[in-house]
């Protein structure tokens, strides 16, 4: 039997099936309160297209997908996916039921984007089966995001880092010390703290050139009102770790992170560019890596994409990639018609 959920009271109705196939992926970014958060704050109810798979009573597969405006048509995508911009996934309990749902999510008729799946997810395999059959089908190379596991205690792993990178860490540590007092806060906020909190890190983060630039949280009601439902949630889980590093006693870098799956998962940073000799935002990164071993978690994941900075560790990368699909139908050609208009506008932006 086929589902499709138009609106965010139907949607909650989902929360036990959600929760359960969620657990068979190891990351936030499918789980139920993400995409409850993102449908309810960044789309119309209306533009909502989550398809559901059931066998009997039992939901097998989930594709959270949302209608989005283009040039010309609308295109599905995963929710949040363009909005975000961190690496999406379906839910599904076996290959058979993955196939079973995107065969319907191509039944529907839209161009499809499905951005930055797991280049080795069955996802993948299974779209390009269906090309020039059900579809046209495109697959390209999407940012990877970087992450760390850990193998050894924090000893260890400190000493696998390159020694000259050990070397620039101490020395922007001894530059902070040589400014004032430096100290680090990890929180795991509770329900009264978490506005107090939120609203340092979003201090924090405006005095970057993304507050400059007008794109901090402080500036896009959109996102901030996006973070403040989503860390509520995570709050409540007792997930959410809100991290600062100070200098002096005031907070000059922050990370918004959730722990999951035994990792530690960074969904937001910032710090003040006017430090930046010191390189706050590295040293909180240094420390929140610290806890994240000290703790015993099994790794750090990065999220966003690989930037060089990161590799100031012995990280590793998740390579990504982007699906397009147009079905053979009006809407498929559309699609393909505003695909090839964003193509000639960058190019002539480029030039």
């Amino acid at each position: 039997m086929i589902e499709i959920v138009h609106g965010i009271p139907e949607l909650r109705k989902l929360e036990g099936d959600w929760i359960r196939l969620g657990a068979l992926f190891p990351t936030p970014l499918v789980q139920y309160d993400w995409f409850l958060s993102c449908a309810e704050t960044l789309y119309a109810e209306t533009d909502l297209r989550v398809v559901v798979v059931r066998s009997g009573d039992r939901v097998t597969a989930i594709a959270p997908l949302v209608l989005v405006r283009k040039e010309l048509t609308r295109w599905l995508e995963i929710i949040g996916a363009s909005t975000l911009y961190e690496p999406c996934g379906l839910l599904y309990e076996d290959p058979r039921s993955l196939q079973e749902l995107l065969d319907v999510v191509l039944r529907l008729g839209y161009p499809i984007h499905l951005a930055r799946v797991p280049a080795a997810s069955p996802i993948r395999c299974a779209m390009q089966l269906r090309r020039m059959t059900q579809a046209v089908v495109l697959v390209r190379k999407s940012a990877g995001s970087c992450y760390l596991d850990f193998h050894s205690d924090w000893d260890a792993f400190f000493n696998s880092i390159r020694p000259s990178r050990r070397s620039n860490l101490r020395k922007k540590q001894r530059l902070a010390e040589a400014i004032g007092e430096v100290s680090v806060d990890i929180f795991c906020p509770d329900p009264e703290t978490l506005d107090q909190y939120l609203d340092q890190a979003i201090q924090v983060e405006a005095a970057s050139w993304k507050g400059r630039a007008g794109s901090s949280l402080r500036d896009n009601e959109r996102l901030r009102t996006f973070f403040r439902n989503y860390t509520g949630k995570a709050c409540k889980n007792g997930t959410l770790r809100i991290c600062f590093y100070r200098l002096k006693g005031v907070a000059i870098s922050m990370h918004i992170m959730v722990e999951h799956a035994r990792r530690l998962w960074v969904f937001k940073l910032g710090y003040d560019d006017s430090l930046g000799k010191i390189s706050p935002g590295m040293l909180l990164a240094h420390q929140t890596i610290r806890y994240a071993s000290d703790k015993g978690l099994e790794g750090y994941e990065f999220l966003g994409s690989d930037e060089q900075w990161q590799h100031q560790w012995p990280v590793e990368t998740h390579e990504y990639c982007s699906i397009v699909a147009y079905t053979p139908s009006l809407r498929g050609i559309m699609g393909m018609v505003d695909t090839m208009i964003a193509y000639t506008r960058d190019r002539m932006a480029a030039k």
